[in-house]
């Protein structure tokens, strides 16, 4: 819907995709500012002052929308929607550090699958809450409606989110509020180990984020109605919601590599034989593979990067990892644009095959060694 509103301001369609683009490189900029300042800051406090940022964003959003189209209104949407995005890294970063603080190692990639869970969840629920309120309100309710989520979400932090046991007075937090030991303290992060998690990571991000650029218009490209499209997509969706716990239970009993590799084959699969077999069956059927494969791997990169990152000084690395795997979600775009462009949609499909196979190979044999670096087994616990 920031899209459709960013043409009720003036923008034309080049200028609507551009504020999309820059929500995303916004957020990946701001990551590692963000984990600075949450080593200074109690995550619960940063949770309440990303809800009031949201809320100044929408603010903005709706001023642009109420003042006649031009330059004026297209900066003050522009400004709101940048204000979004530094809302959801504070948002993001702050509810990451939270559950790698409290959770035990034993049940963290199952939480945080969870976590991936409702955002999904929430990615499905707010464009259908969205058509509606845009039908009833118009483009003004959309942001009315963030407003008043917002709001839940602030009533629900201040009676449900616990505050912090210790906030340090210094730059550092030095001591992990997680109740379970897990072995001897970690004081700083191990670039190979990392490196090692950042490829399997990034390569994640940009697999996702081409299933939801390339799966539609292969669609189109074989002829199939937008709205057969959209059907396949549900599917997709379903099965996505209905494998994100056994995916997030299975790396904590078997380890990362048990969800992660899995996960990889089946979007590689997916993506395989939509390709081979361009049929109106085979698409629901590659759709829905692709969608499993994005559903266990849900909470991946939030649980490699709290794996990866040092006891001392979490919020910081978290912020870089967030901007480093979401590198992959800037990438796998332009890549498919590329490929798109010089060899057809198919030509995108499968380069994102082999970054799917190359991943899942390269997590199968190197991620363990990565772990090993820390004094870990796969499951994040002391060897």
């Amino acid at each position: 819907m920031a899209v459709l509103a960013a043409l009720q301001v003036g923008m034309n369609h080049s200028e609507a995709s551009l504020i999309m683009a820059l929500f995303g490189l916004v957020a990946v900029i701001a990551s590692p500012v963000v984990g600075q300042i949450l080593l200074r800051a109690a995550d619960r406090s940063a949770l309440i002052a990303a809800t009031f940022l949201l809320s100044a964003g929408c603010v903005l959003d709706l001023v642009a929308l109420s003042i006649s189209a031009g330059n004026t209104a297209k900066t003050v949407y522009a400004t709101g929607i940048i204000t979004l995005a530094v809302a959801s890294a504070v948002w993001g970063l702050a509810r990451q550090s939270y559950l790698a603080e409290r959770v035990a190692p034993q049940f963290r990639a199952s939480a945080l699958a969870l976590l991936g869970g409702t955002l999904r969840a929430g990615d499905m629920l707010g464009p259908a809450l969205g058509a509606g309120i845009v039908a009833l309100l118009s483009f003004p309710g959309v942001f009315w409606l963030q407003i008043l989520t917002g709001i839940l979400a602030l009533v629900c932090i201040l009676v449900f989110v616990l505050p912090d046991e210790k906030v340090a007075s210094s730059s550092e937090k030095t001591t992990p509020i997680n109740p379970v030991s897990t072995g001897k303290l970690r004081a700083t992060s191990d670039k190979i180990s990392t490196t090692i998690a950042g490829v399997s990571g990034i390569s994640l991000a940009l697999v996702r984020i081409n299933r939801t650029v390339l799966i539609p218009l292969w669609g189109t490209q074989i002829g199939l109605h937008a709205s057969t499209i959209s059907v396949a997509f549900v599917i997709g969706a379903l099965c996505d919601l209905m494998s994100i716990y056994p995916g997030g239970k299975a790396q904590d009993l078997w380890g990362r590599s048990a969800a992660l590799i899995p996960a990889f084959a089946l979007m590689a699969i997916g993506f395989s034989i939509l390709a081979i077999f361009p049929t109106v069956t085979v698409y629901f059927v590659g759709t829905a593979l692709t969608g499993l494969g994005n559903g266990f791997s849900s909470g991946s990169l939030m649980t490699l990067g709290v794996d990866m990152s040092p006891d001392v000084r979490r919020q910081k690395f978290l912020g870089n990892w967030t901007a480093l795997t979401g590198l992959g979600g800037v990438l796998g775009p332009a890549l498919a644009s590329l490929l798109t462009s010089l060899f057809g949609v198919g030509g995108g499909i499968w380069a994102t095959v082999g970054v799917a196979s190359g991943a899942g190979l390269w997590t199968l044999f190197l991620l363990p060694t990565a772990y090993r670096r820390l004094g870990l087994s796969t499951k994040a616990l002391p060897l």
